[in-house]
């Protein structure tokens, strides 16, 4: 994500790299308050605290609309991938019920493969 938003502040020929690395740090600080912790949340709530924080850097750096809708979809389109909800769900039940627990729900959720029998 910081290499993502890093990518999004060098395409904006306006911002200097004083105010480059200004945003970079604050930004690295509002993900570790954010606290986006897979294994505590739905893809859904990660979303929301992704929208929050770009948000926050909104008001605190006076990105446009069109930028921050940008930046609000770098998360996005990874956070709505079913694979990824999948990963996140496993994560969930290692914390839960454990490893072991977790690879049995996994192996039930596999697709087989074309062709097996």
């Amino acid at each position: 994500m910081i290499q993502q938003y890093e990518k999004f502040l060098f395409e904006q020929p306006e911002i200097d790299a004083a105010d480059r690395e200004t945003m970079i740090a604050k930004f690295e600080a509002g993900l570790n308050e954010a606290k986006l912790d897979p294994s505590a949340a739905t893809a859904p709530e990660l979303m929301q605290q992704w929208q929050d924080l770009v948000g926050q850097l909104q008001a605190q750096f006076g990105l446009s609309d069109t930028d921050s809708e940008r930046l609000r979809g770098v998360l996005e389109k990874p956070l709505l991938n079913p694979t990824v909800q999948k990963a996140l769900e496993f994560s969930r039940y290692v914390e839960i019920y454990g490893p072991e627990k977790a690879r049995e729900w996994w192996a039930s959720q596999q697709i087989p493969e074309r062709g097996a029998t």
